[in-house]
């Protein structure tokens, strides 16, 4: 269900109202550290989150995933319309925050998931 999956960086965030200024979305600015599935655009890509502070207003979205700069993880990504963006996949299960090469929310090692996730991968491509 992803067309891409990369480990990637957090380089920065910028909050803005959504296309149709109903909603506050988060912009995040990602360095592509490693493409584990799927063609990156390029070195960096802008993933969108619904939710952010913006002009005194806050907005928080249950079940999306949460972002900060210098942060590392494994996103599994969904091309926006137009395909100059990413949304993540499933939600929060997208998002697989890596922090002393370990999965935060798993109980597995860096390796051993980016290994799974390869494994995974490959029999799909079958």
């Amino acid at each position: 269900r992803s067309d891409l999956v990369i480990h990637g960086r957090v380089l920065d965030q910028r909050c803005a109202w959504s296309e149709d200024g109903r909603w506050i979305v988060t912009w995040n600015r990602i360095q592509v550290l490693e493409t584990l599935g799927g063609t990156a655009p390029g070195e960096e890509l802008l993933v969108r989150v619904p939710g952010g502070v913006l002009d005194g207003i806050g907005l928080a979205v249950s079940d999306m995933p949460a972002f900060a700069p210098g942060e590392e993880s494994v996103l599994f990504l969904q091309p926006m319309p137009g395909g100059q963006a990413f949304t993540v996949t499933d939600q929060f299960q997208g998002k697989n925050t890596l922090q002393d090469g370990r999965v935060l929310e798993r109980d597995l090692s860096q390796g051993e998931f980016v290994s799974q996730v390869r494994a995974i991968l490959r029999d799909l491509q079958r």
